[in-house]
């Protein structure tokens, strides 16, 4: 399970660990975004620091309807415990975890200052046609 907290601005925020290539990992804070459909942003900072491989240019439409130009690189995450890749596209701000990180997981937290966010698998469905 993962938790976190909403903050003050009513951000849900989670603690987020990435890996570099060399297996140097940092840990920050990364603010839940269910209107973002891929799995993660960090900025060219973070992605720089951990030495992050390129994987592909593409396009991302903003909230506001913006169109820019982003590039995709590859990471490893510690994510519910356990190492997984992804792919993270370069963004300026605080890292965003998407809807494609939370895919097969419950997410659940108190909408109030200091509330509670809970992150748990969802069980595997069994006997499906």
């Amino acid at each position: 399970m993962i938790t976190g907290a909403v903050n003050a601005s009513r951000e849900a925020i989670i603690k987020l660990v990435v890996r570099g290539p060399s297996g140097a990992a940092r840990e920050f804070d990364a603010v839940i975004d269910t209107g973002f459909n891929d799995e993660l942003t960090l900025p060219a900072n973070v992605i720089d620091e951990r030495g992050l491989p390129y994987a592909a240019p593409s396009s991302a439409a903003l909230a506001g309807g913006q169109v820019v130009e982003v590039g995709f690189f590859r990471a490893a995450i510690v994510w519910d415990g356990r190492p997984r890749q992804t792919l993270v596209i370069e963004l300026a701000g605080i890292p965003l975890v998407g809807m494609g990180l939370l895919d097969g997981y419950r997410l659940t937290l108190d909408a109030i200052s200091n509330g509670r966010i809970q992150i748990e698998a969802l069980p595997l469905e069994t006997g499906a046609a």
